[in-house]
């Protein structure tokens, strides 16, 4: 596993990145990146490479595990933190939203390059984001510029690169996550809601319907800015995150085959 950036207790964005080994249960050192990043974005592509986005500057990186070496890469059109990624079938990376940016670029692996493609229709940040059965990317919830915690939801079709929007979802949120179903759902946990207090309430999105609805699951212990990652049984993992100022939950959460 590995990790880079992010922002220390001093305020400070960091160049660090460490590798955790789970055979040995030990985190080590790898080497640093070219510039500091924050409010970052990490995907694996498929040559083995790993993408970095998020930084001031625009300046994307890719870290290669064989060298355990950072090499930077074809800078972003549109420099934002706090956007989503997404790799699509095809090998190319989508990012979207972050800092109320409307247009989406997407990476190629191939070039190193950045290219524009459609923009959204609601621009935003934080915003839960994946990829669906059928290729195509769900973007829910976020903020807004004006700081409205957001219930809407967009789709993008990479064969068009055109945002449509879809179904509203029931409660505003903002800092959740979004994960594919085996049914093809999209499950979207937690979120900060206006109240500045972490969600427990999870809502399901029915990609043939176009609607969301609550879900009978919940989380234990309200939170955003969490991680939610699909185990390979297709069981959920809710980790991290915080409920309401520094109180941070310190247990994870399993969702055993929601589906």
């Amino acid at each position: 596993m590995l990790v880079a950036g992010g922002i220390n207790h001093y305020n400070t964005w960091l160049d660090s990145a460490e590798i955790y080994n789970p055979a040995s249960g030990h985190w080590t050192y790898t080497g640093r990146m070219n510039v500091p990043h924050a409010f970052c974005e990490m995907v694996l592509l498929p040559n083995g490479l790993v993408l970095m986005t998020g930084s001031v500057e625009g300046t994307s990186e890719l870290y290669n595990p064989a060298t355990r070496t950072w090499t930077v890469t074809g800078s972003m059109n549109h420099p934002r933190y706090d956007g989503r990624t997404t790799l699509l079938p095809n090998g190319k990376v989508l990012v979207a939203g972050g800092d109320f940016i409307p247009e989406a670029e997407l990476y190629d692996p191939a070039t190193g390059l950045w290219t524009d493609t459609g923009s959204l229709v609601t621009p935003r940040r934080l915003q839960a984001q994946t990829l669906m059965a059928d290729g195509r990317v769900l973007m829910a919830s976020g903020t807004n510029q004006s700081g409205s915690y957001l219930t809407s939801a967009e789709i993008y079709d990479p064969a068009t690169g055109i945002w449509t929007q879809t179904g509203d979802m029931m409660e505003g949120r903002t800092a959740a996550t979004a994960n594919l179903l085996s049914d093809g759902g999209v499950f979207v946990a937690g979120g900060l809601n206006v109240s500045f207090i972490g969600l427990t309430s999870i809502e399901e999105y029915d990609p043939l319907q176009r609607t969301w609805h609550v879900s009978d699951l919940n989380l234990q212990y309200g939170r955003f800015s969490h991680t939610t990652t699909t185990l390979l049984d297709g069981s959920l993992i809710v980790a991290g995150g915080s409920h309401s100022g520094f109180n941070l939950p310190r247990d994870a959460e399993l969702f055993v085959s929601p589906r």
